[in-house]
Order: C-alpha cells, then structure tokens, then sequence
C-alpha cells in the first residue's frame, strides 16, 4: 500500500506567507478576486520565469493578468478560428 502514496514536499510557513503578500499585491496591480490572486501568485511563486509556461483560465480578469505577468494564457471558452466556441 505504501507504494501508492504520493512525495508531497512540506511548504514551510513562510513561503505561504510570501504567496499571500504577493497575491495582495497582485489584487493591488490588477482587479482580481482573492482566489484568482491566490492561484497567480501560487504559479507565479512555482515558476520563478512564467514566459512560454502555460497557464488555463476561464475568468477574464484572471486571464488578462496572468498574461501581463508573462504566462501563456489557454482560455478554454475562447472563440477559435471561424466563430465556433472550443468543447
């Protein structure tokens, strides 16, 4: 049984508290909701270089920042070419 369990790395508290003052000043620069703040700052916090990591977003807010901080954005409810909504 034990070889079912996942290696979780133990995050000590002070990395989340640098997650959560940096999701303050990620709702500062941008007009995001503390969970989309949160989930930037989570990302942003893991990739120390967002450029050319991908990043899903349904919300528009949270799409928009995640780009302007460098990621590259996959919108799933986007329109694609011709008009037709992606499934």
């Amino acid at each position: 049984m034990a070889r079912q369990w996942t290696v979780v790395e133990l995050v000590d508290a002070a990395r989340i508290q640098a997650v959560e003052a940096h999701a303050r000043r990620l709702m500062l620069k941008y007009p995001l909701r503390a969970g989309d703040a949160l989930q930037l700052a989570g990302a942003l916090a893991y990739f120390e270089k967002p450029r050319g990591r991908g990043f899903v977003a349904v919300d528009g807010v949270l799409a928009n920042a995640a780009e302007a901080e460098g990621f590259t954005v996959s919108r799933p409810d986007a329109p694609q070419k011709g008009g037709r909504q992606q499934r």
